[in-house]
This record gives structure tokens, sequence and C-alpha cells, in this order.
């Protein structure tokens, strides 16, 4: 089925399209509705795996062509972590779009009360995020999480070919502490590299 077709089934039902100034995400109106649209990266997904504690993982959204209110970050736990719970998801920017480098991620908003990572399925932050972003930010979510036991394992991305897609810093210290915080290119590979994560938006 062609673009054309499926915008000219969109809106007959009644469905907006939401393409943001970038090619790193296109939604289309048939998989989302008018008021509730989820940005991801264009990265392949990948099994999960085990997140390095106390690492933050950063996951580039893309650049926004207007204004977003950004509601939650989302992740899919397929085996949950053990021991106390802390961990933290957040919203990002950068000066400019992935560059095959590493760059500073400035915060935007960040939230240290997550659904119960020792569980699986689908989760994020439990109280809704009232961030606006403004048009033209070039926007990522991140995650960390540091459980007194065990850390959780996610569904990822992968193949990113160190295009600077996905960032991480080691020993990142709560998200909801630091302001700025310098991520790393994740070393190429075709296996797990960062964890998928999604961002709810009106």
């Amino acid at each position: 089925m062609s673009q054309t077709t499926i915008r000219f089934i969109a809106h007959a039902l009644g469905f907006k399209q939401s393409t943001v100034a970038n090619s790193d995400f296109n939604i289309l109106g048939p998989v989302v509705s008018p008021s509730d649209l989820e940005l991801r990266s264009k990265l392949p997904t990948i099994a999960g795996a085990i997140l390095t504690e106390d690492t933050a993982y950063f996951v580039y959204l893309g650049k926004t062509n207007r204004k977003l209110t950004a509601t939650r970050v989302l992740a899919h736990v397929t085996t949950g972590g053990t021991g106390a719970q802390t961990a933290e998801v957040g919203l990002f920017s950068t000066p400019t779009a992935p560059n095959r480098a590493g760059q500073t991620l400035t915060k935007l908003v960040a939230d240290g009360t997550l659904g119960d990572l020792t569980g699986t399925g689908v989760l994020g932050n439990t109280a809704a995020f009232a961030t606006d972003i403004p048009a033209g930010t070039h926007l990522w979510a991140g995650i960390r999480t540091a459980m007194a036991t065990n850390e959780p394992q996610i569904v990822g991305l992968t193949q990113d070919m160190s295009a600077g897609l996905v960032l991480s810093t080691a020993t990142a210290g709560a998200l909801t502490a630091g302001t700025t915080f310098t991520g790393a290119l994740i070393t190429a590979a075709v296996t797990w590299q960062a964890p998928a994560l999604a961002l709810s938006v009106s």
C-alpha cells in the first residue's frame, strides 16, 4: 500500500499525520490517534539485554517541527530486575542532530517514579510529564537504572553503526540530579546496543 493511499485512508478515518522535520521518524495517522502520538528511534529493535548499572542510555527521537507536550518515556521490560528499585527516565536535547560523535545532552525533564522494574511489560514514568518541547528541538529519551541486586532486561536497539543515534554515559548518577550529561558513542555492533525507548506526546 502506498503512502498516498495510507494518508487518504487516515484522513477518511479522522486521523492526522505528524511528521517531524527530520527523517529519523515519520509517524503516520493510521497508527496513532490525533491526541496521542508516540515517538521512537528509527533503529531496528532486537531482543532484550540487561542494562549496565548506573549507565545512562540516550536514544535520539528526532527534531521537532512543532511544539509537543511530552507525557511518558516508555520501555519494554522482558526480564525484571531484583532488589530495591532506583531508576529514572528523562528527556534531553542536544545542539545538533547525531553526528558520529559524542554529544553533551541537556536535561529538559526527568522523573524517578517508574513502574515496577522487577516485573515485565511496557512501563515508564507513572506520573505523566507536562513538559512542552519547543519546535526545533533535537530530542532524546534517556533511562538509568541502579537496582540493589540485578538490573532489568529491556528490549533494545541495534545497528547504530557509530552514527550517534544512541549514546551512553557510564556512572551517570541520577538523571533527576544532573543537568547535563556527556554522551559517548556506543561501540558498533549487530547485537543489543541500547534500550528501545519511546515517548508519548500530545
